[in-house]
């Protein structure tokens, strides 16, 4: 076989069957030879069908072959109406079967490489898919994988700025400008309150996470700051809820977690009318710790975290129908008076400065940076 015949198509293929005079067939084939180099003859159509086939399948496979391996080639997408079998390069991305198709090159497609190979397609579930037209650092490929939620109260929004999209809804909830970044989220009636939902690590046993938020109360005589529960009402009644974070009555930042039994943590007083950076860790080693404004307050020595196995809630600012019914080791329930700004949610625990996972507090004028 003369691959340079199929490499070029530099021929015709001539199909003959008609009752006609053998002199005068071969005097047009003569004539074509003039301008043709090569003419295969047939003298049955399936044939010739079969050949053009042919002539398709071994282009593609041979010039694949020969580009395939080269290291400034980065994809390669074939034009064809035919189903061609071409899974076995790893460069060839897609079989495109209009000529429209290539203006979509471009285009990120989910569930499968649009190869004509077995299995090439994805069975199952995904969520939260987004597309990058840069690389990221590696701060930011471990936010991805273990930030939960992050609500940050600007724009008047309750938008997630987190990967997972995990928007907050609220009720007698306002703004203000005043906050420590930018907005932050203000709560000032009896009733007011924030919550996301459908939280799953943090309602998994012994998964490790870390909460994060700046606090500004304008009342110091308790309240919850943060209330996790299995129902969105907060109640314990056929559910699971536990007090997580909450001002004492006599104005001090105190955390609990649960081990079968409260796990409570009081830290150090806070002052009225002035923000306050508050987070929360837990990890099977660690165990639970308590921040306040980069300093460690108090901890409690490794256990394993007994949750609720169900997607959980997280409340802001009030207990809701678990007021008085939740554990809550030495918190005291009830509504919180103030505003929110910078709410983080983590899947891993934030530690000390020093560890890869970094929670580095800089101490100018309070300001928190996280470093992964």
């Amino acid at each position: 076989m003369d691959r340079r015949k199929y490499l070029h198509q530099n021929f015709v293929i001539f199909y003959s069957n008609i009752s006609q005079d053998s002199r005068i067939c071969q005097h047009s084939i003569d004539k074509l030879k003039k301008i043709v180099p090569q003419i295969d003859r047939f003298d049955n159509i399936d044939q010739a069908i079969d050949s053009l086939t042919d002539i398709e399948d071994f282009i593609c496979q041979y010039i694949l072959s020969l580009i395939d391996d080269i290291s400034q080639l980065h994809s390669i997408f074939i034009l064809s109406n035919e189903k061609i079998q071409l899974y076995e390069f790893k460069k060839c991305k897609g079989i495109l079967h209009q000529i429209e198709d290539i203006f979509d090159v471009r285009a990120l497609t989910i569930g499968t490489n649009r190869m004509n190979a077995p299995n090439n397609y994805f069975d199952g579930c995904l969520d939260s898919i987004a597309y990058f037209g840069r690389a990221k650092n590696v701060t930011e490929v471990l936010d991805d994988a273990t930030l939960v939620a992050y609500l940050r109260f600007d724009g008047n929004t309750l938008l997630d700025s987190g990967p997972l999209s995990i928007n907050g809804t609220g009720m007698h909830y306002s703004y203000t400008s005043l906050g420590r970044m930018n907005n932050a989220l203000t709560l000032s009636n009896l009733s007011s309150y924030v919550q996301i939902t459908g939280l799953r690590r943090i309602g998994t046993t012994g998964w490790t996470y870390s909460v994060a938020v700046w606090i500004n109360p304008t009342n110091l005589t308790g309240g919850t700051i943060m209330h996790l529960s299995s129902r969105t009402d907060g109640a314990q009644v056929g559910g699971w809820c536990l007090l997580i974070m909450r001002l004492t009555s006599s104005g001090q930042i105190a955390i609990n977690s649960w081990n079968s039994s409260n796990v409570p943590i009081t830290g150090s007083s806070v002052l009225l009318n002035a923000w306050t950076h508050v987070i929360a860790t837990y990890s099977l080693t660690n165990g639970e710790r308590l921040y306040v404004n980069g300093t460690l307050r108090g901890s409690v020595g490794g256990y394993k975290f007994q949750a609720g196995t169900v997607p959980m809630t997280m409340t802001l600012g009030s207990s809701l129908l678990g007021t008085g019914v939740c554990n809550t080791g030495t918190i005291q329930m009830g509504q919180f008076y103030g505003s929110f700004d910078e709410f983080y949610i983590y899947a891993r625990e934030l530690t000390s400065v020093g560890d890869h996972c970094t929670l580095q507090y800089i101490n100018y004028e309070g300001f928190l940076k996280h470093f992964g």
